[in-house]
């Protein structure tokens, strides 16, 4: 295969542009690292917004097993696009070629990731037979496009105990043809200019870009990788035109996209209209419909039409009983919609994933949940899971902005906040220690929120699920469960009750005349996360921590616990801990309160995370000694 003239130019071009630089200049690209990215430059040839060429040359070497996904080929080809050259080489670590690859040699197999149930996307991939490490795979692959909503985000670097010697990201466009781009951690300005009369080039750059390595905390990718966002101001995908300059032209084109798949069968609108009929306002009607779609459909994610991106006609889905996201929060905005319920289909970024820049919306999104307003409340719908209460949009959904698809356009709303005032879990323990130094125990846990969710999976389990999966949850040691309830709190949006009684089998010590009794059943400081002491990115905890456990031990006949009455307490910028213990000699009591928000922090709070795990972890390691009574 041969490089064109104009990708082979900009190569040229580039490595005299961009200077050499590192994450850490005293580091050798090996140290910490489990691969190093020789080189990567990525070419797109812009020849009208339905031809389009990408050039990729790649060359990595691999050091050892981890690093393996970097000396394999993978690519997905989607339906606007194909594989017009591949050639590529596995050479020893001498140098030695010990393996030529050619296009046939990749293998074609459906692209389905474990959370795909069907795709039109097609995995093309190669992977060694080489054995011994170092080794080095090298390819170059041209890859031909008929349309694309964004070009591909570039990470250099996309992992960890990754190195990069040098990489770049190049775009020859046609005058007339514009691009707009948001770029992170990439010290120089890109390159632009004049390659020709009618076209120009612009172009990013990394080199010598030493392996990070973190171990906790760690934050988004942008944030502390090289990282560039690209896409064109207008596009044409599949005969769809649009533009994505900001939230809300983003929000008009997939507006576009619901047009016309919102039509029902007349027998479901009748039947709506029935389940509903007796019932007056909003929350109930919406609710009623909710739970209609939750026991008459099931989640399978599909990915098809315009790149995945339009949802499945609401007739299709009720016919089949089955949707993603897309498909059923459609299906569900159309089931409102018979009733004259207005409700906005509503993308969002689920999980790690968040909507942080308006004017880059589409590459933020990964999910689909529905907005029905409510005066001046709204209602969240969750439309994929089978569980969850009308309102709740789940924790993973929570504190984050979404995009509102409303007939004018995209529009950014917030979603509900998720804290320690309604996500919480308050558990009561009682431990009847016996004089072998087991224990029988009976928790009884009251939970909201995100630790609803948790424990939603035991109410729509079967006994032997349910047992399989408090086993492989439970932070208990050594332990046997004899009986558990579970018991929805249908007060509250999101809430529990569960009840767990069991025996832990070797609770305490037994020391001669004495018994030695740990304080605290479940340590929620066990370890204390490792924190590099040169860390430059920042810190990230994901899910906030809200905790309330009272335990009360029971000492057995014959002993005697030393007298208590004390509380420790601590507290800095990461969280809250609080501890309180009492004895009247027959028996203990621990209230144990703690309170870590979800947040990003500055690398430099790195001191004072570990300060806060480790108070919190000496604190829970004290035991109480009770002595027999002679």
């Amino acid at each position: 295969m041969k490089i064109t003239v104009t990708v082979f130019m900009a190569f040229v071009a580039i490595q005299s542009v961009f200077g050499r630089y590192g994450s850490d200049p005293g580091l050798s690209l090996t140290d910490n690292a489990n691969a190093v990215i020789d080189e990567c430059h990525i070419t797109y040839e812009v020849r009208s917004a339905t031809d389009i060429r990408k050039t990729t040359v790649y060359k990595a070497t691999v050091l050892n097993q981890s690093g393996r996904s970097y000396g394999r080929v993978s690519t997905v080809i989607g339906s606007q696009s194909r594989i017009a050259g591949f050639t590529g080489t596995v050479l020893n670590a001498d140098g030695s070629q010990y393996d030529r690859i050619k296009m046939s040699d990749l293998k074609n197999v459906p692209s389905y990731p474990d959370f795909i149930f069907a795709s039109e996307d097609r995995l093309y991939y190669y992977e060694p037979a080489i054995k011994n490490y170092p080794y080095t795979l090298t390819y170059e692959m041209v890859v031909n496009y008929s349309g694309l909503m964004s070009f591909e985000t570039w990470l250099p670097v996309d992992n960890l105990q990754l190195a990069c010697d040098t990489a770049s990201y190049t775009i020859i466009y046609p005058d007339g043809y514009e691009i707009r781009y948001r770029s992170f951690n990439i010290p120089d300005e890109p390159s632009i200019r004049k390659i020709d009369g009618n076209r120009s080039l612009i172009s990013w750059g990394i080199n010598d870009f030493a392996a990070i390595e973190l171990r906790n905390f760690i934050p988004s990718p942008e944030t502390f990788l090289p990282c560039l966002m690209v896409m064109p101001q207008k596009f044409c995908y599949e005969d769809h035109e649009g533009e994505f300059s900001d939230a809300k032209s983003y929000g008009a084109w997939v507006s576009s996209l619901l047009r016309d798949r919102d039509m029902l069968n007349p027998d479901i609108k009748a039947r709506i209209s029935e389940l509903t009929a007796g019932e007056q306002g909003l929350k109930e009607k919406v609710s009623t419909v909710y739970r209609f779609l939750q026991e008459n459909t099931r989640y399978v994610a599909v990915n098809f039409g315009i790149g995945g991106m339009q949802p499945a006609p609401a007739d299709k889905v009720s016919q089949y009983g089955y949707g993603d996201c897309k498909g059923l929060s459609n299906y569900m905005k159309s089931l409102l919609a018979s009733l004259g319920i207005k409700s906005y289909y509503t993308e969002i970024g689920n999980g790690r994933k968040k909507i942080t820049y308006e004017d880059f919306t589409y590459l933020q999104t990964n999910h689909v949940i529905l907005c029905v307003p409510d005066g001046n409340d709204t209602i969240w719908l969750e439309c994929t899971n089978p569980y969850y209460n009308a309102g709740y949009p789940g924790y993973s959904n929570s504190n984050r902005r979404a995009l509102l698809v409303t007939e004018e356009g995209g529009l950014l709303v917030n979603t509900p906040r998720a804290d320690s005032s309604n996500s919480y879990r308050r558990a009561k323990y009682e431990l009847m220690i016996k004089a072998d130094g087991s224990s029988e125990y009976k928790i009884v846990t009251d939970a909201t929120g995100q630790y609803y969710e948790e424990l939603l999976y035991l109410d729509h389990s079967t006994r032997d699920e349910a047992i399989r999966y408090l086993y492989r949850e439970m932070p208990l040691k050594n332990h046997t469960i004899t009986t558990y309830g579970i018991s929805p709190d249908t007060s509250r949006l999101a809430a529990l009750n569960a009840t767990i009684e069991g025996t832990l089998n070797k609770y305490c010590t037994v020391a001669g005349n004495r018994l030695i009794v740990p304080l605290i059943p479940y340590k929620m400081f066990g370890y204390v996360p490792k924190l590099e002491p040169d860390r430059k990115a920042g810190i990230w905890i994901y899910e906030q921590t809200a905790c309330s456990d009272t335990i009360r031990i029971k000492i057995p006949e014959g002993y005697k616990a030393s007298i208590l009455d004390e509380t420790k307490e601590f507290s800095n910028e990461i969280g809250r801990y609080r501890q309180y213990v009492s004895s009247d000699g027959s028996g203990l009591l621990v209230i144990r309160d703690v309170v870590i928000p979800a947040g990003n922090y500055p690398a430099g709070y790195k001191d004072k995370v570990t300060e806060f795990y480790k108070k919190c972890h000496n604190l829970e390691t004290i035991s109480a000694m009770c002595e027999r009574v002679q």
